[in-house]
């Protein structure tokens, strides 16, 4: 059982610095802030964080991919050098190391420390982005030891922190044996190794890296690939090497591994002419393998070497130059490619001789020319050009031709430069297109030559695997169907029924398969929906009577190959039995050929009866939409791509059947058809037999076994349908597992034993040629809705909630047939229970003895062996029973307290959920254990559910020895409750209180579980393996990784609209304070606009950071969407703080001061301060001179020396209109965004399950605002 938990056991605070309450922020971090990058060059930017002493993160980091070598780097210089230590790039690039860094645009970068090196060893130096070929630093943090607190560091030598991406294991050091051959060899996964500091002095005619299982190396060891720098992947001897570090991969089939299973080995430097060893590695056995990352399983750096360099061109003319290398055997890749483009026909070109000639052929060129040889070649300056090989040819003829690649001129027969393949060339390790390997073909597939369309045919895309092709001759239209399709499946295409829709009833299909390996073609009819049963259901047109197939006899063939089926064949447009009818529908219909002319067509793709040859249900696909075609059209069309089976599709997931309930000590059985359940239904169940989409319910059970006792009656109550015609399954009793009697010969069926439900009239040496179908009785169906496909997946419950069961209506079901059945001692042990008429619609029942134990065998021991641990004193239990359709739970918590767990709608939120609560201080009885609904957080809210729905089975609370424990049983789908699934993962709830009284928990949480069952066993067999196999395998974290976004989004706005804004506000109301202090009169104006400016700043910052919370993780956002009001008062809030902030910018300034001492000097330097001090004093001067006499502004003692008191300037109109504009507009978005934030704490404590801070909020902004109305009233009152 594996779960994934989210706890909230330590509540949350987020405490803002208040400038006049000296709150100070607490902040618990598990990692820590180095710094962000200083950017020198190339864009770089981003934060660097340490995750532990090994391993680091990049977040939103940013560079431009421009420079060559680029590396992260460590260095214990605070300046990065060249003597600093490349770093290993873990997720996105997951080169570690290996490959220069490509450009990255605010993405979180995993870093890694290699083996021997921390971060501890760098505290005073710095981190940085280094261009190791041009010596360059392009960023840095310098880190500073006594900055950080690493107390709480993870050691990655005590098995902290997060596991490494980029694990490798230092295998040892060369020892020198000859030409100077020495290095460290380093594992990076099991098929790449790593040769550091690597020297070998090249002077050997044919030395290569060498792996042997003995521990000196010999001639009985292999080659190894050198990729970087090297790059020739083994196929050329090894140059000389100075101080390089030296990319090694095994070969396919081979690892690292295979010397750790047999004991040991070497990895050296062989020369293969020699037959000399020049240094080797021992290998130690001992090693952490386990550690080491995997190729196979994606791991580690990629391979290099699955590619092959094939040489260079040599040049002949129009300055060609280029490596060619091939990536599969019909793809390459022309590296530096250098082509004038001056000729008027040159192309690449492939050529079984070592000089290209005219007998050659043009290869396609994709990416990044794109013609696929339609065109000449364009100049081209270094390029890396994709070249591509058509369809039925490859590399691998070249090779064994000892041909050429080259670049050849049409139109003069010239060759510009050439590739000579040698065809000694080793093309076993390259990956073959025709099998899907190497890249994807851009230019063609490695599809067979009939899936091109042929001349002069149409093409239409049925669906993206099915085509039709048609050309009209005369009066015949000749068809191609062309399909990816399994082997035993058919195209069906044909007339629809009605020629204004698809509809399959009266329509007149083709259907083609392959049969014994020929191709077959019939023409069929259609009256019902359901497999043909005499001349009733989807039959050939030849069934019976005069009838005839219409495909033109000798016209069918096709082929199969590649993974796709083709069948061609001719029918007439107009059939001699056009609208003639049997079983009251057409048999057949004209195809329209006039040009123009539209004709309605209908297609389906699905699997055959392998017995009788006929079409099963189209499960595969089937047109649900118009589709008309001009089959006439004058000018010819090819709509089509061409099908490439090779082509990745989406990985499936394992479909395990319904696990139903087993119908035993049961004696009545009501029978009814119903939906076959989809891929968890009769496919899943049957082990791969195909299904017709319906099947029988027994009970309102889908296939249910069932188990019978001999001696025992057994009724049966039928609604199979009685009319012949339409709609007629007869039910029986049969040895057969697929049923279907009268699909059968006459011969045949004397080889089926018929248990009950058939009468045989007339049985000869030839076979039964007559019966009689015995249960028959008016016709009713269960039918799928809408919601059903995606119900299955949480179990048969679910799913059978979703199904229409109106037409069984009890008038319906009195009216069923009875078949009564008594198993006696000739009764086989397995029968079946069977349509007559179809294949495939029922199952097993097991019959037993009287006293024989029952088939059905439910083991629940495994309750207990896998403990949930919810905190480290609360754990959890839990079963789920698939047969009696209940989970049993125990809750342990280590202490005296209520305890509870609590079932979700899917989401981890309290509000609306439904709870399991058990008091210890109250005595176990109907209403203790007891189901509550969860309907809001306050106690009040925890309402015990009524008496009618205490369903609890087996409920306790007790408590002793310290401990509490509750146990329960619940039933997995309930009326009007949460659904338990156990298919597929429930998110639950867990608490538990202080004490034994209900109160506000102690701890709180969500986890999800796919719950362990009891295993299930029929007959011995057991049923429910793929279940057990992925209990827990499935679960997922339930705490939103975007929690730090949603704190500082949630601090930025309480900050701006809790403590700036209202001391702004402040600023103004109390300005006759600051001139009574002797504070410059226009001081408060500055500190108004300071901190609303700075509010508008944090505001910007908090929206933004919404923005990106919402963004992450989420592909299709909506932003404001109506659900949610918080985001659409956000985004007007955010409009109006930005219009204000404008809006205060460009104000209506005062008209200008009058001062006859200004002598004009530097007034334009004084211009913006003198404006607001002149507006902060006419502000107070028009207050405080309210009483003041106009006499009072002289002072006439002295005339000469005339003391101005200051002035009042009168306001213009648009600035009296602004004024009053601007302080409502303010006083308004401050009582609105005070609504906003205590909405957004709510939302938060909701989200992640803690306490709402909404009080906290309001106790900051009530002493802030009280304060400043207390000094407003007191300016007003007193100064």
């Amino acid at each position: 059982m594996k779960t994934s938990i989210s706890s909230s056991t330590t509540k949350t605070l987020i405490s803002v610095v208040g400038l006049s309450l000296g709150w100070t922020t607490v902040v618990q971090a598990d990692e820590v802030f180095l710094g962000s990058f200083l950017t020198r060059a190339h864009q770089v930017a981003g934060d660097v964080y340490a995750l532990s002493d090994r391993i680091l993160e990049a977040r939103n980091f940013v560079y431009d991919g421009e420079a060559p070598a680029v590396h992260f780097w460590a260095d214990t210089s605070a300046t990065p050098t060249a003597s600093g230590l490349r770093l290993l790039d873990g997720a996105p690039t997951s080169s570690c190391g290996t490959e220069e860094l490509p450009a990255l645009s605010q993405q979180t970068v995993r870093v890694e420390f290699p083996e021997g090196k921390s971060l501890l060893d760098y505290l005073n130096g710095s981190l940085s982005l280094w261009c190791e070929s041009v010596g360059a630093n392009f960023g840095e943090v310098v880190l500073n030891a006594t900055a950080y607190d690493l107390s709480t560091l993870e050691q990655t030598a005590l098995g902290q922190g997060p596991n490494f991406e980029c694990a490798s294991i230092t295998l040892g050091t060369f020892e020198t044996r000859a030409h100077e051959v020495t290095g460290t060899l380093v594992a990076l996964s099991d098929r790449v190794l790593e040769a550091r500091n690597f020297v070998y002095d090249g002077e050997a005619p044919a030395a290569h890296f060498w792996a042997d299982t003995a521990t000196t190396p010999s001639v009985n060891g292999y080659r190894l690939k050198d990729a970087a720098p090297t790059n020739s992947c083994g196929q050329e001897p090894l140059p000389e090497l100075r101080s390089v570090t030296h990319r090694i991969e095994f070969p396919d089939g081979t690892s690292l591994l295979d010397f750790v299973a047999n004991g040991g080995g070497s990895i050296g430097v062989w020369c293969e002419s020699v037959g000399a060893n020049f240094g080797e590695v021992v290998l130690n056995t001992s090693a952490a393998w386990n550690l080491l990352p995997k190729n196979s399983l994606g791991q580690g750096p990629p391979l290099q070497c699955l590619e092959l360099i094939l040489g260079n061109f040599t040049t002949r003319a129009h300055e060609l130059q280029g490596t060619v290398v091939a990536l599969s055997d019909r793809v390459l890749e022309v590296r530096n490619f250098v082509y004038d483009g001056e000729a008027p026909a040159a192309h690449f070109w492939a050529d079984t001789a070592a000089t290209p000639t005219a007998n050659g052929f043009r290869l396609l060129d994709a990416t990044p020319i794109d013609s696929c040889g339609s065109t000449a070649l364009p100049e081209a300056r270094s390029i890396t050009q994709r070249v591509e090989f058509p369809d039925g040819t490859s590399l691998r003829d070249i090779v064994e031709a000892g041909g050429s690649i080259g670049v050849w001129c049409e139109s003069v027969n010239a060759n510009f430069g050439e590739v000579v393949l040698s065809n000694a060339l080793d093309l076993t390790s390259l990956p073959s297109s025709g099998d899907g390997g190497g890249p994807p073909l851009t230019c063609g597939s490695a599809a067979p030559s009939f899936a091109a369309t042929p001349q002069g045919y149409n093409c239409e895309e049925l669906n993206e695997n099915f085509q039709v092709r048609w050309k009209v001759e005369n009066d015949q239209v000749l068809v191609e169907l062309i399909g990816i399709i399994a082997e035993n499946g058919y195209m069906g295409f044909g007339v629809s029924g009605d020629p204004g829709r698809a509809l399959m009833i009266g329509a007149d299909p083709v259907v083609v398969d392959f049969r014994n390996g020929q191709p077959r073609a019939r023409d069929y009819y259609m009256n019902v929906r359901e497999q043909c049963s005499v001349d009733s259901g989807v039959c050939p047109d030849d069934t019976v009577g005069a009838f005839v197939n219409d495909v033109v006899s000798g016209s069918v063939s096709g082929g199969q190959s590649g993974g796709l089926t083709l069948v061609r064949y001719t029918r007439p447009a107009a059939p001699a039995n056009v609208n003639d009818q049997r079983a009251g529908v057409a048999v057949d219909r004209a195809i329209d050929v006039t040009p123009g002319s539209l004709t309605t067509v209908i297609w389906a793709l699905g699997p055959i009866d392998p017995e009788s040859g006929n079409p099963f249900f189209h499960s595969v696909g089937y047109s649900t939409n118009l589709i008309q075609f001009d089959f006439g059209r004058t000018e010819i069309a090819n709509n089509c791509a061409i099908l490439d089976p090779t082509k990745e599709d989406e990985v499936e997931k394992e479909v395990f059947p319904f696990l139903r309930p087993v119908l035993t000590g049961t004696t009545e059985f009501q029978v009814n058809l119903g939906p076959s359940g989809g891929d968890r239904g009769y496919v899943a169940v049957s082990n791969g037999r195909a299904p017709w989409g319906i099947a029988w319910y027994l009970n309102d059970i889908l296939l249910p076994v069932v188990e019978m006792r001999r001696g025992t009656k057994y009724t049966f109550l039928v609604n199979g349908g009685d009319n012949p015609s339409s709609d007629f399954h007869p039910f029986y009793l049969t040895d057969s597992v697929g049923g279907g009697y009268n699909q059968l010969s006459p011969i045949s069926r004397l080889n089926e034993t018929v248990i009950a439900g058939i009468d045989v009239i007339n049985q000869t040496d030839d076979g039964v040629l007559e019966f009689d179908p015995t249960v028959t009785a008016p016709f009713c169906i269960y039918r799928e809705t809408p919601s059903s496909t995606a119900a299955a997946a949480g179990g048969f419950l679910e799913y059978f909630s979703t199904l229409n069961t109106s037409s069984c209506t009890p008038e319906i079901r009195s009216q069923a047939a009875t078949l009564e059945f008594t198993p006696t001692d000739d009764t086989p042990d397995l029968i079946y229970y069977q349509c007559v008429t179809h294949t495939n619609l029922g199952w097993k029942i097991h019959v037993i003895d009287a006293d024989a134990p029952s088939i059905l065998d439910v083991n629940c021991s495994a309750l207990g062996s896998t403990p949930v641990q919810l905190t480290s004193n609360y754990k959890m239990n839990a079963i789920l029973d698939p047969i009696q359709n209940t989970l049993t739970v125990e809750l342990e918590y280590a202490g005296n307290a209520w305890v509870g767990m609590a079932f979700t709608n899917g989401q981890p939120v309290m509000v609306g959920a439904e709870a399991v609560i058990g008091l210890p201080g109250q005595p176990n009885s109907a209403t203790n254990p007891a189901k509550y609904n969860l309907n809001a957080r306050e106690v009040s809210g925890v309402v015990q559910m009524p008496a009618e729905r205490q369903t609890l089975i087996n409920a306790t609370i007790t408590q002793g020895g310290g401990k509490t424990v509750l146990r329960f049983t619940k039933i997995l789908f309930e009326e009007g409750e949460h659904p338990i699934f156990a298919d597929r993962p429930n998110t639950f709830l867990f608490a538990h209180g202080s004490s034994n009284t209900l109160g506000f928990h102690a701890a709180f949480g969500g986890f999800n579980l796919l719950p362990n069952q009891c295993a299930v066993r029929i007959a011995g067999e057991l049923q429910n393996e793929q279940a057990l196999n992925q209990q827990g395998d499935v679960g997922i974290d339930i705490p939103d990784d975007n929690r730090p976004l949603w704190v500082a989004h949630g601090a930025c706005a309480a900050t701006a609209w809790g403590i700036l804004v209202p001391l702004a506000v402040g600023a103004s109301l109390i300005r006759k304070i600051f001139v009574k202090l002797g504070l410059p009169p226009g001081l408060w104006f500055q500190i108004h606009r300071a901190l609303n400016m700075l509010a508008a700043i944090l505001t910007l910052i908090a929206f933004s950071l919404a923005v990106r919370a919402i963004n992450k993780g989420n592909p299709n956002p909506d932003h404001f969407n109506n659900e949610v009001l918080h985001r659409r008062t956000g985004l007007v809030i955010f409009i109006l703080t930005m219009s204000q902030a404008i809006n205060g910018i460009f104000r209506p300034h005062l008209p200008a001061k009058h001062d006859d001492d200004d002598d004009g000097d530097d007034v334009n330097n004084k211009e913006e301060t003198e404006q607001n001090e002149k507006e902060g004093e006419n502000e107070i001067n028009k207050e405080g001179n309210e009483e003041t006499p106009p006499a009072a502004n002289l002072k006439t003692e002295d005339n000469n020396n005339v003391e101005k008191e200051p002035e009042t300037i009168e306001k213009g109109t648009a600035r009296t209109v602004w004024e009053y504009f601007h302080r409502l507009l303010g006083f308004t978005l401050l009582g609105f965004t005070w609504w906003q934030v205590q909405n957004g704490l709510g939302l938060f404590a909701e989200r992640f399950q803690e306490e709402n801070l909404d009080s906290v909020f309001w106790i900051v902004v009530g002493c802030l605002a009280g304060s400043i109305a207390l000094l407003a009233v007191y300016s007003r009152v007193a100064i």
